[in-house]
């Protein structure tokens, strides 16, 4: 969230602050360039949704650079918001939750966990919340947007942010926590980055 998301809007709030919307539109362009650089150079691997998000940035960046629209810059990614989370919905209903690939880049998990029936239900209800999650952000973004000052929305927008993201996380822990201690498992996680995570407990032949 802070290299995808909350880094950008503060970059571009700083650079509104200065120079305007194109030096608004820069410095959230050398915030996602410097995060890039600074996990190549530490040969970190680069999370899906941070290279999304960098694509996704350099390709609004350009529409409202061309338009001379700070408003554009913001709907752009309000839309793209709303289809992310059609997308959610519809991989839900087709039992392939995009939740289940985007969870490697936080949590790696082996095979074992993610065969787990149960395991596979909780992906599938996470992605519908995380669905509702992400049409009520950009409902509510859309909305600030046309009602409020720019630097006014971009402190609003922030707020909003971390309440609908930040529940969107806490909920999604919490619940994966509680299916396993509802059957009597419990998550090591890995010293090692990259490594999956560890199950110990018993499992019984309905799992």
């Amino acid at each position: 969230m802070i290299e995808g998301a909350l880094g950008p809007l503060a970059a571009f709030y700083v650079g509104l602050s200065i120079d305007g919307t194109r030096g608004a539109i820069v410095a959230a362009l050398a915030w996602s360039a410097l995060i890039m650089a600074r996990r190549r150079l530490r040969r970190e691997k680069i999370p899906a949704i941070v290279l999304v998000g960098a694509l996704l940035l350099a390709l609004r960046s350009a529409i409202a650079w061309e338009a001379h629209s700070a408003v554009l810059y913001f709907v752009q990614p309000a839309v793209g918001t709303a289809l992310v989370g059609v997308a959610f919905l519809v991989s839900a209903l087709a039992r392939r939750p995009l939740t289940e690939r985007f969870a490697h880049d936080f949590c790696p998990l082996g095979p074992e966990l993610r065969s787990w029936p149960a395991v596979r239900r909780f992906f599938v209800h996470i992605a519908l919340l995380w669905a509702l999650l992400m049409l009520a952000d950009a409902g509510v973004v859309l909305w600030l947007l046309l009602t409020a000052s720019l630097k006014v929305f971009l402190l609003e927008r922030t707020a909003v942010t971390w309440v609908v993201y930040g529940s969107g996380i806490a909920a999604s822990t919490l619940w994966f926590v509680a299916l396993l201690r509802r059957h009597g498992v419990r998550v090591a996680f890995a010293a090692q980055p990259g490594e999956p995570a560890e199950l110990s407990g018993a499992f019984s032949a309905e799992h």
